[in-house]
């Protein structure tokens, strides 16, 4: 394949595997929910439809604990997945960048770089597996959900809340309802959906570094809702200290409530953000010749760097 056949597959690759994992956590959601009405819930001690107090909280920590342990195993099966794509990605770039480099035993030593700075990166050791409180290991321990059914079990306990009114807002808490999303769809989309992404922008930044490569392609293609920001950028060439100088002064770069409020963006890096949130591009990095092909405005900036 050609690098722009090998770019256009890899991200549609990415869009697929994205999909496929906010399917699996929707799924998720319903055997959790499904898990707590079996083995949790249905145990509560319950009079004429009301949750008492008689229900010890120390018991129901205990309980609860016990059952969010166990479904850490389905929880490591999606991290099992995220590894693997992101080795699948590492290949797609790896086979991208291999043509910029003539001396095979010379790019075999970057792409074996690449490929140790990145495992480093989400948290795998050399055995391939999972180092405690890296980025694959969080997905599997992330306590947030655990947290919310616990504050909510208790509070039904001591408000005695109704069983019927508990037991559904337990289902909308994991499930969510036909306008809110699910606590690990919620979870997955801010968290591991733009991994993703920024996993694959470190990478290919990863190979230019390696490769001297300082131009870049802003790759992706264009959907229904693609921002302002990201219009006037798709396809186009550009250099890293453009990126970094000009892309956070942009007036339509996604900000926060807050940094509308503050004037100051925060912890914004344009090569690993690119259009923020959400963001499906990713910068190509390109050589010297194929750079001016496409800017010729750019032999100043070519000769420039080769003075210094």
């Amino acid at each position: 394949m050609t690098p722009l056949e090998i770019a256009k597959a890899k991200d549609e690759f990415i869009l697929k595997r994205q999909d496929k994992l906010l399917a699996g956590a929707t799924a998720l959601e319903k055997k959790l929910f499904k898990k707590i009405v079996e083995k949790f819930v249905e145990k509560l001690i319950v009079d004429n439809g009301v949750i008492t107090s008689n229900n010890k909280p120390i018991s129901i920590t205990r309980a609860l604990d016990k059952l969010f342990d166990e479904f850490k195993a389905q929880l490591q099966l999606v991290s099992n997945q995220v590894q693997t794509d992101f080795t699948k990605i590492l290949t797609f770039n790896g086979q991208y960048y291999k043509g910029f480099e003539t001396d095979g035993k010379r790019y075999k030593k970057i792409q074996d770089s690449v490929y140790e700075q990145m495992r480093d990166r989400v948290g795998i050791d050399e055995k391939g597996e999972f180092k405690r409180g890296g980025f694959l290991d969080q997905l599997i321990q992330d306590n947030q959900l655990r947290a919310e059914v616990k504050n909510a079990t208790i509070k039904a306990v001591t408000g005695g809340a109704k069983f019927s009114d508990f037991l559904k807002s337990t289902e909308v808490l994991i499930q969510g309802s036909e306008n809110v999303d699910g606590s690990l769809t919620r979870y997955y989309k801010g968290f591991a959906y733009d991994a993703y992404q920024q996993f694959d922008r470190a990478t290919n930044k990863g190979f230019a570094d390696k490769l001297g490569l300082t131009v870049f392609v802003y790759s992706g293609g264009l959907i229904d809702d693609s921002r302002e920001f990201c219009i006037k950028k798709n396809r186009k060439v550009f250099t890293i200290e453009e990126a970094n100088e000009q892309w956070p002064e942009d007036k339509t770069l996604l900000k926060t409530k807050a940094e509308k409020e503050s004037g100051t963006l925060a912890d914004y890096q344009p090569l690993l953000d690119m259009g923020r949130w959400n963001c499906r591009h990713t910068p190509m990095y390109i050589t010297e010749r194929e750079a001016l092909r496409r800017r010729p405005d750019l032999k100043s900036y070519f000769d420039a760097k080769k003075t210094k």
